[in-house]
């Protein structure tokens, strides 16, 4: 940054992108932008400040919208993937609070409760699973029927929100009388991230053929993530280079072997119904099979294909184009 009369000027470098500042002055005040479809109080509903235990001990921070009529329905309202609060907040748009708002006017009873580890929940949510996202829906679940105030209990989710919801519905079918999907997958998970990969390669320009063969070399390297291999080898100095152990293909990392059983994405989201008895989440996982799986050259793409990665998301960017040297070599 630097000072150029009245104002800054400057460079942001972020995902290996370039962006110019220009003409940074000084404000009274941040902008705000009129969301006019912001529920503001007075309510014609009764709101309730509540704190969930989850089954591990986290407390989940949330609130209750309940309409004043006896024994209503109520939802639950279950996130997309990120760093959601109870109002499902991006770009000022407070999703879910509009949506509760929206209900509770209606007579139909809403809760909304912030993710583990974000704004008033506690636990750690940089490192959690989706198992733990799904146990906190259900013990959310359980403290409402708890409550015995309520007629029918359904789930609503957004975006990642309806995997979840459809999980606590199928392991608990007494529990949940009703789902909602609002903008859900409905498809596996390697289809859905490879299609989000031609989409935004579509978006930055790239021809049909371009995308294809975006398409082919993405999910090959998927495969090549996600592949399943034995538990590693007590004795890893023995195998040397001479020959891979069976289960592991040449220029896989040894000490990544027990990573590969689990299922997830490059960006670190939490997909599938894999669990990580090591502690491990799957961001970390990702992170280094993204940095440390040694890929051998028939895996590389040609050499005029390292400009692909500029078509994907920055997020899926750095884990596609990291080659080391193999540790198993033929």
């Amino acid at each position: 940054m630097t000072w150029v009369d009245d104002h800054f000027e400057g460079e942001w470098k972020q995902g290996g992108e370039t962006y110019l500042v220009d003409k940074l002055t000084p404000v009274a005040q941040f902008p705000n932008k009129t969301r006019p479809q912001t529920p503001v109080a007075p309510f014609p509903y009764l709101e309730q400040t509540l704190s969930i235990p989850s089954n591990d001990g986290v407390m989940l921070g949330a609130t209750l919208s309940l309409p004043r009529t006896s024994k209503p329905t109520l939802v639950i309202l279950v996130h997309g993937s990120g760093p959601q609060t109870r109002n499902e907040e991006n770009a000022g748009h407070r999703t879910f609070a509009v949506l509760a708002d929206h209900l509770a006017r209606r007579g139909i009873a809403v809760l909304r409760f912030d993710k583990r580890g974000i704004s008033r929940s506690t636990g750690d949510f940089a490192n959690h699973t989706q198992a733990q996202l799904t146990e906190d829906v259900h013990a959310v679940v359980d403290a409402m029927r708890a409550r015995k105030q309520f007629g029918k209990v359904g789930l609503i989710g957004h975006s990642e929100g309806p995997m979840i919801a459809a999980a606590i519905a199928a392991a608990y079918p007494q529990s949940v009388d009703f789902l909602v999907s609002l903008a859900g997958v409905g498809l596996p998970g390697k289809q859905l991230i490879v299609l989000q990969d031609r989409l935004a390669a579509k978006d930055r320009g790239a021809t049909p053929a371009e995308q294809d063969r975006l398409a082919a070399y993405v999910g090959t390297f998927y495969d090549i993530v996600n592949r399943q291999h034995r538990p590693r080898s007590a004795d890893r100095g023995a195998q040397g280079d001479a020959q891979c152990p069976a289960g592991v293909g040449p220029g896989i990392d040894h000490e990544i072997q027990d990573d590969q059983r689990y299922a997830f994405t490059l960006d670190g989201r939490r997909t599938g119904a894999a669990r990580d008895p090591d502690g491990q989440s799957r961001r970390q996982l990702a992170r280094r099979q993204g940095t440390r799986a040694g890929l051998e050259r028939q895996h590389r793409p040609p050499r005029r294909s390292r400009a692909w990665p500029a078509l994907l998301p920055r997020s899926r960017r750095a884990a596609t184009v990291t080659w080391n040297r193999p540790y198993c070599r033929r």
